[in-house]
């Protein structure tokens, strides 16, 4: 799916946001009819009291998985540093500039961009009385008046701290190669290549801990490119020779060495027998 390309462009920011503390005295009293004619005081009463409460709305309505948001959910955990001071985007979920236009093999990414642009961004256009994003005039509201934009390739896993960061870097770094190959391999079986293939139907209960519930791999199995069964044999060969290199190499890891015990192997996703 191409989502439309003026989300591309949009660098607009804006700055005054959730409760920051102490109000002004009236802050109470009627608030002007737009946004854009609040003061500071005015507009943070109106993003605690409109627009949090019409934002939670609509995220639990489209996945009651998604913790209840906050105000630093938009506008990062820091927002009262006197250096950020509310001010967007700070730190939300990353997007490719790329992703507008190829769209993604994750049928969970497509659906929420649909919902960011179909239900989120309008909303937020009418609270803030803001206009639409326009490519023509480089000016309006757009996806990157919240979101930061990813650069792929930019950081290793191995260096990524937070579990946003976390889904980020498998959003645009892991699931489109592996979407590709297991697809490449059996585009039937894994047509709905998805986040749920390898993290379980759970995977918001769990914050996408693994192994979640993946196949079970007995031990005495190994290796499975030497399994009688031709189709188990053809899978594991699979595995070995194309996907755990590529996930060794994607998560910056080391390879298991059986010898050691030691590095990136089959039961980091699979289930171990037994568990």
């Amino acid at each position: 799916m191409n989502l439309p390309r003026y989300v591309l462009f949009c660098s607009l920011t804006f700055a005054l946001g959730c409760p920051s503390g102490e109000a002004d005295d009236d802050d109470d009293a009627a608030l002007p009819d737009s946004y854009q004619d609040m003061d500071r005081a005015q507009r943070t009463t109106y993003m605690e009291q409109t627009v949090l409460p019409a934002m939670q709305e609509l995220f639990s309505a489209y996945n009651p998985f998604f913790p209840e948001l906050e105000c630093e959910t938009c506008h990062g955990a820091d927002l009262e540093d006197p250096d950020v001071d509310y001010a967007m985007p700070n730190g939300v979920t990353g997007i490719p500039f790329g992703f507008f236009v190829t769209g993604s093999p994750s049928a969970r990414l497509t659906g929420w961009a649909e919902f960011m642009e179909d239900e989120v961004l309008p909303a937020m256009v009418e609270l803030l009385d803001e206009t639409e994003f326009d490519p023509g005039s480089g000016e309006g509201f757009g996806c990157f008046g919240c979101h930061e934009n990813y650069t792929p390739g930019a950081a290793s896993w191995q260096d990524l701290e937070t579990l946003t960061e976390q889904r980020e870097f498998m959003n645009w770094e892991v699931l489109p190669p592996m979407a590709d190959a297991f697809q490449a391999f059996d585009a039937d079986e894994f047509a709905e290549f998805d986040c749920e293939t390898c993290h379980g139907d759970d995977m918001w209960q769990v914050e996408f801990e693994m192994p979640n519930g993946n196949t079970e791999l007995p031990f005495d199995g190994f290796p499975f490119s030497e399994s009688d069964d031709l189709e188990e044999a053809a899978f594991g060969e699979f595995m070995e020779d194309d996907v755990l290199p590529d996930m060794v190499e994607l998560l910056d890891e080391e390879e298991y060495d059986p010898q050691t015990g030691t590095g990136f192997g089959c039961y980091e996703c699979h289930e171990r027998p037994g568990n």
